[in-house]
């Protein structure tokens, strides 16, 4: 699990490392206008909860940073990420059980609370963060930024892709 979640989180590793690779100004407006520091935010959210979840035995993915610094700082952006990297690398990941709440509801507050265990949950951290990784390569082919093949290729989609003999698929580190 802890390799899994960790080559989830280099997909964001290398979409940062791509944009740090442009001129600053170009950087800093692409991760603005194409929402990149919206979804990493986002998705360094749900980590964090997951990584909260480890302390008090609850994971809570409505406890959100919104609008924090990361979302418009791609720099910033960058530190919190090797952090989090570096607290995968050492964690006790071992699977336990742990709890989950959520609101459910969209149209009033609903709040409820389930069994779920640790491995499960990075499962769900692994699989939203390669999908907002896929939805920033998506943003930014609009402005001309080409990410590797494999930046939001989900497990599932790539062992699909091994069995139909479609050509390997290339790791996303540089």
């Amino acid at each position: 699990m802890r390799t899994a979640l960790s080559k989830s989180l280099e997909q964001l590793q290398v979409i940062l490392t791509e944009l740090n690779r442009l001129p600053d100004q170009l950087a800093d407006n692409l991760y603005l206008e194409a929402n990149v520091g919206r979804h990493l935010r986002h998705v360094l959210d749900h980590a964090e909860a997951l990584k909260q979840a480890l302390l008090s035995g609850l994971v809570d993915y409505d406890q959100r940073d919104r609008g924090n610094a990361v979302e418009t700082d791609r720099l910033l952006a960058m530190q919190t990420l090797s952090l989090l990297r570096l607290w995968v690398q050492t964690e006790d990941l071992d699977n336990r059980r742990i709890a989950v709440a959520s609101e459910i509801d969209c149209e009033q507050t609903h709040r409820m609370q389930f069994d779920s265990n640790l491995h499960r949950e990075i499962l769900y951290v692994i699989n939203h963060t390669i999908h907002h990784a896929a939805h920033i390569k998506l943003a930014l082919k609009q402005f001309g930024i080409q990410l590797p093949d494999a930046i939001g290729i989900a497990p599932g989609t790539a062992t699909h892709l091994r069995r139909s003999g479609a050509d390997a698929i290339p790791p996303c580190a540089h």
